[in-house]
C-alpha cells in the first residue's frame, strides 16, 4: 500500500514539474528512433484500451483495494520512464547514486534488524524492517547493489581503499541474498555478471579468475543450478542449505508460485475465450480462480489465491492478453539488442596507454545501465512479484533511453498539453484515492484494537462507517459493515435490558442494515463471490431467529450461495458452505449429502468435505462409516485438528474399549493438541482417555486447567470432580500439599539464617 501510494505522489509531483518545464520552454526532449518514439506513445494507449475493455473500467484501472496492479500503476511507471529518459544525460551521478543509496536504505536496515533479532532486541528489529515490507525487495535491491558495486570495483575503483569497500559491499549483500533463497534473483544476477564479465575486461594482462566478478558469476551460477533441480543430490543439498540458512539468519522465507506449465494453460485459456486483449491489469486472480487446474486443487495450495503467475511476462499475457504480450516483447528485445550493440563498441584502454574513449565515470554509467537492464529483463522472465519486476524494468528501461538513444527537442502542440493535463487529472485521483484505502485500512483496524480493549460498539459503528466512506466502490468495506451489524444484532439480543420492545426494534434495525450493505457490496462487484458469501449469510441468521418466514431466507441465502459457487465453481468449501446451510434447515435433507459430495467431486482429497460426512454419519448412529469417513479426513490433511478431534471422540463413544483403541484415541488428541495447543476440545476428551486408562493423575491435571479456564462449564466441574475422589488423585494433592508446605519452611528457615548472619 505505501509503495503504490510513494509511486503515485512521486509521480504526480514529476508530471506537475514536468509539464511546467515544458510549457515555459515551449519543447519537448523525445527520442529521434521511430520505433522507440512509437513505443513510448502506444503503451499508454493500450493500458487505458485494456482497462475499458475488461467487465469493470475502474476496478481494471485503479485497482481494486490496494492491488499494485493497476492500470494506473503501470501508467504512472511510464510516466516516470518519459520522464528519467528524457533528462537522464544530465544527472549521470544522480541516477546511480539514487539507486545505491536507495538499496542501501533497504538492505542495511535488514541486516541491522537480522543482527539484533539474533540477541532478542525485537522491537527495535521490528521498527527497522516495519517499511519493507517481504523479503522480495531485499533479495533485488540486494542483488542491485552487487551489481554496481562489481562495475564498481571493475571502472572506477582505483585505490586499495575503494576496491576493499566495493567488495565489502558485495560480499555482505551476497551473504543476504543467500539466506533469502529466491531462486529467481539468483539467476538474473548470474546473467548479469556474465554480461560484466564479458564486457569489462578485455585486456590479456588480466586473468579472468582475478577479476571480482568472475566469483559472483561463479557462486550465482551454483546457487541457481541448486534450485534449478528439483530431484536428485541437488534436491538434497537444496534442503539442506535451506535448513543450515533458516538456523544461522532465521528468515524462513516460503516462496511459492505457479510453474511455466500451469502459467502457459492460463494463457490458453483467455485465448481461447478470445480475450486478445486480456483480462485487465489488475484481474488475474479472478483468472486464476475461474482457470484454477485440476492439479492445484488437489494440492495443499488449492486455497492460495495467487495474484501472479510464474513471472512477471506470463502474468501480463494474462492480464494485457497477446497484444499486450507483443507489445511488451518488442519492449524487452528491442532495447537489449540495443544495449549489447552499445557496449561493443565500448573502445577500451589498449596495451600501449592510449586513452579511452570514455572516461571512467562514463564508463561506470554506460555499464552500469546496460547490466541494470540485462537484470530487470531477467527478473521479468523468472521473477513472480511482477510489482516489483516491472518497476525495475521501467527505472532500467528509463536509463537505457536516457543513454543509448538519441533524443531531439520538439516543438511543445497543444493535445500535447493537454494529455499531460489528462496525465496529471488522473495520477491526482488516482493518488488521493490511494491515500484514502491506507486512511480505510488505517481506521479499520484502529475500530478492531479499540473495541477489543474497551467494548464500545457505538464507536466501533461510526469508525466502520467513516472508514466505509472514505473510498469509492468499496465492496469491501460494505461486506465488513454488513458483519459488523449481524455482529451487533447478536451482541443487542443477548442484553439483558428488560425493554424488550427496545431491543427487538434494534434487532430489526441491525438486521436491516446487514441487508443493505451486503446488497450494496454486490452491487458495486456482482462478480466478486465474497459478496454473495456475505449477503448469504445474513440470511441464514435470519433463517435461524425468523421461525415464521424460514423458508424465504432458507431461499434466499441457497440463491445467493449457488451464485457464489457459479462464479468460483473450482472452491471445494463453497460447496461445504452450501451443505450447512441445508443442514440447518433441514437435517434430513439429502441435499445436504449431495452438496458434500459435489465438494469431493471438485477436490477429492478434501479433509473437511470428510470429516462432515463423518459427524453426519456419526449422527445417524452408522459408527463405522463415520469411522472410516474420519480417517480418510486424516489421511487428506495430516494437519486437519478437527479430524483428529472427530475421530478421537468416535473411538471413545465405541464403549468398552481395547487397549489398542485407548491408544488410538490417545494419539488422535495428542495430534489434535501437537497441531494446536489451545484446543480445549482435545484437552478435554485426551482427559477423559487418561480417566478411561486410569491414569487418574494425568487427567486431574489436564482438568485442573481446563476448569481454571472455564469455571462454568459443567462438563469440566463434573470430570474433577469425579477425579477428586479416586485414591491416586487425593495422594497427590496430598504430596503436592506437602512439599508446598516443606518449601514453605525452607525459605523460613533460610530466611531466618540471612537475618541472623
Amino acid at each position: 500500500m505505501v509503495r503504490n501510494t510513494t509511486l503515485l505522489i512521486i509521480t504526480t509531483l514529476a508530471v506537475a514539474l514536468y509539464s511546467i518545464l515544458i510549457f515555459k520552454k515551449k519543447e519537448i526532449l523525445l527520442p529521434e528512433n521511430k520505433i522507440a518514439k512509437i513505443l513510448l506513445f502506444v503503451f499508454p494507449i493500450l493500458i487505458l484500451l485494456i482497462s475499458f475493455l475488461t467487465a469493470d473500467f475502474f476496478d481494471s484501472f485503479f485497482g481494486k483495494y490496494v492491488y499494485l496492479q493497476s492500470g494506473l500503476t503501470y501508467f504512472a511507471l511510464f510516466c516516470l520512464v518519459l520522464i528519467v529518459a528524457s533528462y537522464t544525460k544530465h544527472f549521470k551521478r544522480l541516477t546511480w547514486g539514487v539507486l545505491t543509496l536507495g538499496s542501501l536504505l533497504v538492505t542495511l536496515p535488514s541486516i541491522l534488524a537480522l543482527i539484533l533479532a539474533k540477541f532478542e532486541v525485537f522491537n527495535l528489529a521490528g521498527k527497522l524492517i516495519f517499511f519493507i515490507e517481504n523479503w522480495d525487495i531485499v533479495a533485488t535491491a540486494s542483488a542491485v547493489i552487487v551489481i554496481l558495486a562489481l562495475i564498481y570495483f571493475e571502472t572506477i575503483a582505483s585505490t586499495k581503499a575503494q576496491r576493499i569497500f566495493s567488495l565489502i559491499l558485495i560480499l555482505l549483500h551476497l551473504v543476504l541474498i543467500s539466506f533469502i533463497l529466491i531462486p529467481d534473483i539468483w539467476y538474473a544476477l548470474a546473467f548479469s555478471s556474465l554480461f560484466i564479465l564479458l564486457f569489462t575486461k578485455k585486456s590479456k594482462k588480466v586473468k579472468i579468475f582475478k577479476t571480482a566478478t568472475f566469483y559472483v558469476f561463479l557462486i550465482s551460477f551454483l546457487f541457481s543450478l541448486m534450485f534449478i533441480f528439483s530431484s536428485g543430490p541437488t534436491s538434497k543439498l537444496n534442503q539442506a542449505y535451506s535448513t543450515f540458512a533458516n538456523q544461522v539468519s532465521g528468515i524462513n522465507y516460503g516462496f511459492i508460485k505457479p510453474n511455466i506449465n500451469l502459467s502457459l494453460g492460463l494463457i490458453k485459456s483467455e485465448l481461447i475465450k478470445g480475450r486478445i486483449f486480456g483480462s485487465g491489469p489488475a484481474n488475474f486472480y479472478k483468472v486464476w480462480q475461474q482457470e484454477k487446474p485440476q492439479s492445484v486443487i488437489d494440492s495443499s495450495y488449492w486455497s492460495v489465491e495467487f495474484s501472479s503467475s510464474f513471472s512477471a511476462i506470463t502474468t501480463l499475457a494474462v492480464t494485457f492478453g497477446v497484444i499486450g504480450l507483443l507489445f511488451i516483447l518488442a519492449i524487452l528485445i528491442l532495447p537489449t539488442v540495443k544495449v549489447f550493440k552499445g557496449v561493443k563498441r565500448i573502445k577500451f584502454k589498449n596495451e600501449d596507454g592510449e586513452d579511452l574513449e570514455f572516461n571512467q565515470e562514463e564508463l561506470f554509467y554506460l555499464l552500469a545501465t546496460a547490466t541494470l537492464f540485462i537484470f530487470s529483463v531477467f527478473l521479468m522472465i523468472f521473477f513472480a512479484n511482477i510489482n516489483i519486476a516491472t518497476f525495475v524494468f521501467a527505472l532500467a528501461l528509463a536509463l537505457v533511453l536516457g543513454t543509448f538513444y538519441q533524443w531531439k527537442r520538439y516543438e511543445v502542440s497543444k493535445p500535447y498539453n493537454l494529455i499531460t493535463l489528462i496525465a496529471f487529472l488522473l495520477l491526482l485521483f488516482g493518488t488521493i484515492l490511494s491515500i484514502n484505502r491506507i486512511r480505510s485500512v488505517y481506521i479499520t483496524n484502529n475500530a478492531l484494537i479499540n473495541y477489543r480493549n474497551n467494548g464500545d460498539i457505538v464507536q466501533m459503528e461510526k469508525d466502520l462507517t467513516k472508514s466505509t466512506n472514505l473510498v469509492q466502490r468499496n465492496d469491501g468495506g460494505y461486506r465488513l459493515l454488513s458483519q459488523f451489524y449481524l455482529f451487533k444484532a447478536g451482541v443487542i439480543s443477548n442484553s439483558t435490558s428488560t425493554d424488550k420492545a427496545l431491543l427487538q426494534e434494534e434487532v430489526i434495525a441491525s438486521i436491516n442494515n446487514a441487508v443493505s450493505f451486503a446488497e450494496k457490496a454486490i452491487k458495486i462487484d456482482s462478480q466478486d463471490f465474497n459478496n454473495y458469501l456475505s449477503s448469504g449469510s445474513v440470511y441464514v441468521y435470519l433463517m435461524n431467529l425468523d421461525k415464521q418466514n424460514k423458508d424465504s431466507n432458507y431461499q434466499k441465502a441457497k440463491e445467493l450461495y449457488t451464485t457464489a459457487i457459479s462464479l468460483y465453481p473450482k472452491n471445494p468449501s463453497l460447496y461445504l458452505t452450501l451443505a450447512n446451510l441445508e443442514y440447518s434447515y433441514n437435517q434430513n435433507s439429502t441435499s445436504t449429502l449431495e452438496a458434500i459430495q459435489q465438494s469431493l467431486n471438485t477436490k477429492s482429497n478434501y479433509s473437511e468435505a470428510y470429516n462432515l460426512f463423518s459427524q453426519l454419519a456419526a449422527q445417524n448412529n452408522n459408527q463405522e462409516l463415520a469411522l472410516e469417513y474420519a480417517t480418510k479426513a486424516i489421511q487428506s490433511d495430516s494437519q486437519n485438528v478437527e479430524a483428529y478431534l472427530q475421530y478421537g471422540i468416535l473411538i471413545l463413544n465405541k464403549g468398552e474399549l481395547t487397549q489398542d483403541e485407548l491408544n488410538q484415541a490417545y494419539t488422535a488428541f495428542v495430534s489434535a493438541l501437537t497441531l494446536d495447543s489451545n484446543s480445549v476440545p482435545a484437552a478435554y476428551y485426551l482427559a477423559i482417555t487418561y480417566t478411561i486408562a486410569k491414569e487418574y493423575d494425568k487427567a486431574y491435571e489436564l482438568v485442573d486447567i481446563l476448569s481454571q479456564i472455564l469455571p462454568d462449564d459443567e462438563s469440566v466441574q463434573e470430570l474433577r470432580a469425579t477425579l477428586l475422589n479416586t485414591e491416586k488423585v487425593q495422594s497427590l494433592l496430598n504430596a503436592s500439599t506437602t512439599a508446598e508446605i516443606v518449601s514453605t519452611v525452607s525459605d523460613s528457615e533460610t530466611a531466618t539464617t540471612t537475618t541472623e548472619d
